[in-house]
């Protein structure tokens, strides 16, 4: 795993853990377009 995807991971279960749906949303596009960006690059 790169740093980054630790560091989102670690994020994304914080966020899970204080229930802010529309922030778990934000964060997980970011994610998935910066992982569409790293494979399509």
């Amino acid at each position: 795993m790169l740093p980054f995807e630790l560091l989102s991971l670690l994020v994304l279960i914080i966020v899970l853990n204080q229930r802010q749906e529309f922030l778990l949303r934000f964060i997980y596009g970011q994610l998935w377009e910066r992982l569409h960006n790293f494979i399509y690059q």
